[in-house]
């Protein structure tokens, strides 16, 4: 927004400038005095490098602008922009402070210059600036230099927040930007009835939107509000979704937890004495087949010890029969007549008889 529209302010003329335009008019009118603190040294040197670089003075060699600590110091241009820009050590509102310290004392210096030297300045920097006013103008305001004084300065805006705003850092708030813009044009211009624009309203509302969204912490409130609402949404659906299916992966992960509990319960109970036993099913299938095993092998003892009995009374009726059979053959064999292989006759018995020999009688 620009300062013509949102603080009501007809801006007819500019001036625009660079650091070296502003590091080239400190050099060209002596420098300034300024007394450095421990914390702005600290600080110091980081800034006069990137400000030698960034502004080509002595860009090749930053180091030999280097300050040796603090305390009172002599600055020349590019010291001097260093000085002015430090902000890390304390925050906006000091280094304005210090700002107002160099400006105080660059015109104080102009007023004490010669004519050559404003000459020379002006035409060392024109080149470097950008403007809309007649260079004959501008040689006239450096003609009335003396004339000059810094009167007052005041801070914008008075009544202020300051608020870390996402990306845009820590920012000064209006509060509220139409009541400042009121006490603005009262300093300015003495108007102290003056009523803001439509427009330095709408600004205003704008600032109070952005500022309570960060406050409470929903971000950018811009005109792109409705696409991160859009992503918000999305986002916030897939997390949705995200949690259900987490809720219910931690549902089925519970239930296996308590079927699986319920196995080991039902595996390990504890009897009246604290000792675990096993559960029933498992402990009547267990004893189902430990007593069919017993029962498989005193079966098979009986059976394996009944043959062998029946075998051995077998064997012992088979040589009962033997001996019998044995013994009706002798009985036989003693009332039946002479036959091979029996003993022979004796001769007294063969001549008693008067018989001849028979066949089987072993004649010598």
């Amino acid at each position: 927004m620009r300062p013509s529209i949102n603080l009501d302010l007809d801006i007819e003329h500019y001036a625009t400038f660079n650091w070296r335009a502003v590091a080239d008019v400190i050099t060209m009118l002596g420098g300034v005095d300024i007394d450095i603190t421990q914390k702005e040294f600290r600080y110091m040197n980081a800034y006069i490098h990137e400000t030698s670089i960034e502004s080509k003075v002595n860009e090749k060699n930053p180091a030999a602008e280097y300050i040796k600590g603090p305390g009172m110091q002599h600055l020349d241009g590019v010291q001097a922009v260093a000085y002015a820009r430090l902000r890390y050590m304390d925050d906006d509102f000091t280094r304005t402070k210090r700002q107002r310290e160099v400006i105080s004392q660059v015109l104080a210096n102009a007023k004490k210059a010669d004519l050559a030297t404003l000459t020379n300045v002006i035409d060392t920097v024109l080149p470097q600036i950008a403007f809309n006013v007649d260079v004959g103008d501008i040689l006239e305001l450096a003609k009335g230099v003396n004339r000059y004084n810094i009167v007052g300065s005041e801070g914008f805006p008075y009544d202020l927040t300051t608020q870390m705003m996402g990306k845009k850092g820590d920012c000064v708030i209006p509060q509220s930007l139409a009541s400042n813009v009121t006490k603005l044009h009262a300093y300015l211009f003495n108007d102290t009835d003056y009523k803001p624009s439509a427009a330095v309203w709408t600004y205003s509302d704008k600032i109070a939107e952005d500022s309570g969204s960060y406050k409470n912490g929903r971000g950018d409130s811009d005109s792109s509000s409705k696409k991160k609402k859009s992503s918000e949404d999305r986002e916030e659906e897939e997390n949705s979704k995200k949690k259900k299916s987490s809720t219910e992966e931690s549902g089925k992960k519970k239930s296996q937890s308590e079927e699986s509990s319920e196995s080991k319960k039902s595996k390990t109970e504890t009897d009246s004495n604290g000792k675990t036993v096993e559960s029933t099913k498992n402990s009547e299938s267990k004893q189902e087949s430990k007593e069919s095993k017993k029962g498989e092998i005193q079966y098979t003892e009986e059976s394996t010890t009944g043959e062998n009995k029946k075998i051995t009374e077998e064997s012992k009726k088979s040589n009962e029969e033997t001996k019998k059979s044995v013994e009706e053959t002798k009985k036989k064999e003693n009332n039946a007549e002479p036959s091979i292989g029996n003993n022979p006759p004796t001769a007294a018995s063969s001549a008693n008889s008067g018989e001849n020999p028979g066949p089987g009688d072993i004649v010598d």
